[in-house]
């Protein structure tokens, strides 16, 4: 790839959200930001006649090219929300969803019903920044009538439950997180060993960690 010109960072880098280990040997050679738990960096996505190539950023890349830490990251993120627009759905609708995929004798009603929300980006893949998005948080309190608790399940989606729902059980999701952390995923996919919480009052999201 040849040398970056501003025009083409402003027009393709996007933001990346993951946790300290996957990029901790990175972070020597790029530009990033810590949020909460975990670390936003960069991928640059440029169009090579007709198939998209992806690039980490690397500071290198900016040192001719005039944008600072917060101009970066405005750009990546406004990038990030226009190329790949958040999804919301219920889990149970995912869950049906997979099923009419396979030709199995599982059924819809073989699963109980869940309180949880699926969030990702509409290709579900890589979703873990949506929870950056603007305005977002606040529109899925709304929802939900209710402050709730994010749970990371991969770099690429978070399952989603109120407080009432759960009668405000922090140490079970926590439980389930690590669980589901240890046995099912590769260690490139796991986004964070924590949970989330959204408080409607103050409009933050914060970390719990036990």
């Amino acid at each position: 790839m040849s040398k970056l010109n501003k025009e083409e960072l402003i027009k393709g880098v996007c933001i990346t959200l993951d946790n300290f280990e996957n990029v901790r040997d990175d972070l020597d050679t790029i530009p990033y930001r810590e949020y909460l738990d975990l670390y936003v960096t960069y991928n640059l996505f440029i169009d090579d006649n007709g198939s998209v190539e992806t690039k980490k950023v690397t500071r290198a890349d900016l040192e001719n090219v005039e944008l600072d830490d917060e101009e970066l990251y405005r750009v990546a993120l406004g990038n990030t929300m226009r190329m790949f627009p958040p999804k919301i759905d219920r889990l149970d609708n995912i869950i049906n969803g997979l099923l009419d995929k396979f030709n199995g004798d599982m059924d819809s009603e073989d699963f109980p019903v869940t309180p949880y929300l699926y969030l990702s980006n509409i290709n579900g893949f890589y979703g873990s920044p949506v929870i950056l998005y603007d305005k977002l948080l606040c529109k899925i309190s709304e929802l939900l009538e209710d402050d709730y608790y994010i749970i990371p399940s991969s770099i690429h989606e978070y399952l989603i439950v109120s407080e009432a729902s759960i009668d405000n059980n922090v140490d079970w999701l926590i439980f389930m997180v690590r669980d589901v952390n240890r046995t099912c995923l590769d260690k490139e996919t796991i986004l964070s060993n924590n949970v989330y919480h959204y408080c409607r009052k103050s409009n933050k999201l914060s970390v719990i960690i036990k």
